[in-house]
């Protein structure tokens, strides 16, 4: 079983107070992210939690895609991926733990999760994003790689790779076309992985 929530919480807190106030699962926000969205402004946390079935790829990148800039998606469970994953900029990815989020690649795929900067081809850099406490399990057949990022100020902590015939982690200036970017990918950081 897959089930999606979207709560919209001040500073990175779910409190669902007020009237008709959206609420997380019990404990479903237990670490808040290590570069929280600036709370001057809403940030958005949708609670993915992922039932190891064929449906997980498509409700997961649907989640992301519906999320607002500075959401933070939380991730949970296994999650069975028949396609690649497309991360936006602006957002920080987090799972439960190493072993509490586990994306596992189920087809033959270039890579399991990707920067939309990498995927689109851009010219320069995306945003910053983050991404932390999970694993990507690959499937160990083909060339795929595990996180491609094209982006500055990229955040990779407590990340586990597995079994990728490719790379674990790439950070690079090249695009899948061959481009190189016009700009440079600095300020990221590569932490505990």
């Amino acid at each position: 079983m897959l089930v999606v929530v979207s709560v919209a919480a001040a500073a990175c807190s779910v409190t669902g107070s007020g009237a008709g106030s959206p609420t997380a699962p019990s404990g479903s926000v237990s670490n808040p992210p290590r570069h929280p969205p600036s709370a001057t402004r809403t940030a958005f946390v949708t609670q993915v939690n992922c039932g190891n079935s064929p449906a997980d790829a498509a409700t997961l990148q649907h989640a992301i895609d519906a999320s607002p800039d500075g959401s933070v998606i939380q991730i949970g469970g296994t999650c069975l991926l028949d396609r690649p994953i497309v991360l936006l900029s602006n957002r920080t990815y987090t799972g439960a733990s190493r072993t509490g989020t586990v994306l596992r690649q189920d087809a033959t795929m270039p890579y399991v999760l990707a920067s939309s900067a990498y995927v689109d081809n851009s010219a320069t850099t995306g945003s910053p994003l983050t991404i932390q406490r999970l694993t990507v399990a690959c499937s160990g057949h083909g060339n795929t790689d595990g996180i491609i990022i094209m982006n500055w100020q990229t955040d990779v902590q407590e990340v586990d790779v597995s079994n990728c015939g490719g790379s674990g982690i790439v950070d690079t200036s090249q695009t899948p076309n061959g481009a190189t970017i016009g700009n440079t990918s600095v300020n990221s950081r590569f932490d505990d992985n």
